[in-house]
Formats: structure tokens, C-alpha cells, sequence
């Protein structure tokens, strides 16, 4: 079924917005940059002795590059009449965010599997469980994802663009390329929908699991762990983050497949879409408490950074060596 491009003179102005969704955008990524700094900080002092580590500095990767690449949103409409920087922003920083995004996808699902294989089943031995693993799989995904959505994407965006700035990124491709932009769509659609079943299989039984859990502990008369509890942060901030994107995204596909017929430039939808992208944004900054919460190690790392930080601050060295003066007398 050959799909149906947009005209070329559809153009997308909804100055309406613009300003709160660019605000939006400009108040998260600076959130996202200051958390990440930290981020970055501790992680690179974990060893990645775990599939869940391998997975948890894989996502934090393909975070970095969504904020990296978000910075054009930020700075694009700040710039007036810049065509060269929409064309940027069309042929390089989305086509790598959206590439980033759908690998954090794909990880999340592969850390919900892990959390799956850790609750459920914690005595059996898996090579699921191993590092080796991780780090395969890891690296199968992101090759996969390059070859199919960031390469081709970035090569067949090669038109000549119009002279008004305000133009949709489907009109600098080929033909080629509106097909295959087509295509990557449905591929990615599909990405997000077997991993939202997946992890509702996993927490279908991750539920059961931590309930049978506490009904013990009662029974015993002993204080229920929390940990378990902790899990369900990682479908918490997927379905959050990412579904109303997803379910935004619907319309669009069927008309880009020919299965629907409505205006594309509609900027009703438009808006919605692009409110909805940010909040996919908010995902970078929501994904470090799944660190916290479900990684004992980067906690820890976490607050002896942030003791070192705090320590290091003028005056406050001299009042630490004092106190432990002070405590090694007293022992």
C-alpha cells in the first residue's frame, strides 16, 4: 500500500503554542542537562558487574544523546527565518533523538525483563542473567536501530528546502525516504507496543509475586519488604512518558499509510504532538529514580558524590576533619 506525502506547502504555524511549548522544552532540558552531569559522574565510578548495569549505562547513553540533540528544539525557534537550522534539525538532531528514544524504549523493556527474571524467578540460573548478555544484546540493539532508523533517515532527507522555515521535516526526503520514513514509523510503533505488552505481562506477574510476598511476611508476623515495591517505578515512568506520545501518533501513521484521510497540517494535532514529544523529554529526567530505587550501587555512589561535593564546599572541610577528631577521641 504506497502511502500519501504531505504537499509541499504545508507549513505548521501555531504561534499560539509555540511560546509555552518552547518554554516547556527550554525548563526540561536544562533539568535534564544538570541531572545528567550528576549522572554521568556517578555512573562512569559503577562496574558493570550486571545485566541491570549494562542496561542502566546503556539507557543513561541513549539519554545523553536525546538532550544533546533536544538543545535544537530549544534554540530552533529562537532563531527566526533560519532555514539552515530547521534543515538541521530535520536531517540530523531529530533523526538521532528519535533514534535515541526508541533504544531508552527498548531498554526500559529490557530492564523490566531483568527486574522480571530477579523477582520472579531469583534462584533459577538464566544466561538471561549474565553480563555477557546484556552487553549482547545491548549491542545487537543499538546496530539494528542505526541501520534502520538513524542511517537511512539521515541519508534520504536530502531536498531542497523551501524558502518559509515553518515546513514539516517529510518534505526534504525523497521518495525513497517518505517510504522508508513510512516504514520506520510503523517499525517504531510497533517497538513501543510489544514492549508496553511485555512489561504488562512482566508486572502481571511481578504484581503477584510481590503480594504473595507480603501476605507471608504478615503471616509471619515480620515487616514486608519494600524493594520489590520499587519495581514498578520503571512502568510508572514508561507509561507516563511515553504513551500519550504513542497514542498521539496513531493519526498520523494511518494517514501516512493511507488508511486515513485528514489534514496533516492541522495544528490542533500538531500541538498536541509536539506537547506530547516533551513529555517523552520529561522520560530523561524521570529515569534516574529507576537508578535509585532499583540500584543499590549507584545509590550508594550517589551519596558518597554527593558527600564529596558537599564536603568540598568552603568551610565545611574544617568542620568535617573536626568532627572526626572529635569522634576518634571520644572512641
Amino acid at each position: 500500500m504506497t502511502s500519501i506525502p504531505p504537499p509541499n506547502n504545508c507549513s505548521v504555524d501555531s504561534s499560539s503554542t509555540n511560546a509555552i511549548v518552547t518554554g516547556l522544552n527550554a525548563l526540561v532540558f536544562g533539568i535534564a542537562a544538570i541531572v545528567y552531569i550528576v549522572t554521568v559522574c556517578v555512573s562512569v565510578r559503577i562496574k558493570s558487574s550486571s545485566t541491570f548495569v549494562v542496561y542502566l549505562k546503556n539507557l543513561i547513553v541513549a539519554d545523553i544523546l536525546r538532550i544533546v540533540t533536544f538543545i535544537v528544539r530549544v534554540i530552533e525557534p529562537s532563531i527566526p527565518l533560519n532555514v539552515t537550522v530547521r534543515v538541521f534539525q530535520c536531517r540530523y538532531s531529530d533523526v538521532i533523538f528519535y533514534f535515541a528514544m526508541y533504544m531508552s524504549i527498548i531498554l526500559l523493556g529490557f530492564i523490566g525483563f531483568d527486574r522480571f527474571l530477579k523477582i520472579v524467578k531469583p534462584l533459577q540460573t538464566n544466561v538471561m542473567k549474565n553480563k555477557v548478555f546484556g552487553i549482547t544484546v545491548s549491542a545487537l540493539a543499538w546496530i539494528c536501530m542505526f541501520f534502520l532508523n538513524a542511517l537511512p533517515n539521515t541519508i534520504l532527507t536530502d531536498q531542497i528546502p523551501p524558502q518559509s522555515k515553518t515546513f514539516l521535516c517529510t518534505v526534504l526526503k525523497n521518495d525513497l525516504g517518505l517510504k522508508w520514513h513510512n516504514y520506520v514509523n510503523c517499525v517504531n510503533f510497533a517497538i513501543f507496543f510489544i514492549v508496553f505488552v511485555c512489561l504488562v505481562i512482566f508486572y502481571v506477574f511481578i504484581s503477584k509475586k510481590v503480594l504473595q510476598a507480603f501476605k507471608n511476611a504478615k503471616c509471619q508476623g515480620n515487616t514486608p519488604n519494600e524493594t520489590n515495591t520499587r519495581v514498578f517505578i520503571i512502568i510508572i515512568v514508561f507509561f507516563i512518558c511515553f504513551t500519550p506520545y504513542h497514542c498521539v501518533r496513531i493519526p498520523y501513521l494511518l494517514q501516512e499509510n493511507s488508511l486515513l484521510s485528514f489534514n496533516v497540517c492541522n495544528n490542533s494535532l500538531h500541538d498536541l504532538k509536539n506537547i506530547t514529544l516533551t513529555l517523552t523529554m520529561i522520560n530523561v529526567c524521570l529515569n534516574p529514580l529507576i537508578y535509585i530505587f532499583l540500584c543499590k550501587k549507584y545509590k550508594n555512589k550517589l551519596l558518597e558524590f554527593l558527600r564529596v561535593k558537599k564536603e568540598s564546599l568552603p568551610g565545611k572541610r574544617d568542620n568535617s576533619s573536626g568532627k572526626n577528631r572529635c569522634e576518634k577521641e571520644t572512641l
